[in-house]
């Protein structure tokens, strides 16, 4: 995947992928450059389907929406709480390429890692939000 930066402001960089889709992606202080590229790559979406037309979308410009964020003990799936308990897909890929460099040990901690998500939160399951972190103690 390729993306070009288009504008970087404090908060967020804004950037354009090769497939042609645009993201304003949030960024924080002390985020490195890898970690920064992976948040840039998880704004990318590939082959977006627009709507046919303007009037097909139920926002209408010049109208004030009020959104309230869902309480922290909502439902969430089993794939979102393994998402926030795996190693992230960045770290994994530099456990890769240190492995094809002849050191598997990253790769094997990973995998033990995985393997404890896996069996610690099951298939088909949920949870409340609020109990995601504490899901592997």
């Amino acid at each position: 995947m390729k993306f070009t930066i288009n504008k970087v402001a404090v908060d967020s960089i804004t950037v354009e992928f090769d497939n042609k889709t645009t993201a304003v992606v949030p960024v924080q202080k002390g985020m490195t450059q890898d970690q920064l590229k992976d948040r840039i790559a998880s704004f990318n979406r590939v082959s977006p389907t627009p709507f046919d037309k303007v009037g097909d979308i139920d926002l209408k410009e010049g109208t004030e929406y009020e959104y309230v964020m869902p309480s922290m003990d909502d439902q969430v799936s089993y794939q979102e709480a393994r998402g926030q308990n795996y190693p992230s897909i960045g770290d994994q890929l530099d456990a890769l390429f240190w492995e094809r460099e002849g050191d598997d040990t990253i790769r094997k901690s990973y995998d033990v890692k995985i393997k404890r998500v896996k069996d610690k939160i099951p298939k088909g399951k949920t949870y409340k939000r609020s109990e995601v972190e504490s899901l592997l103690d």
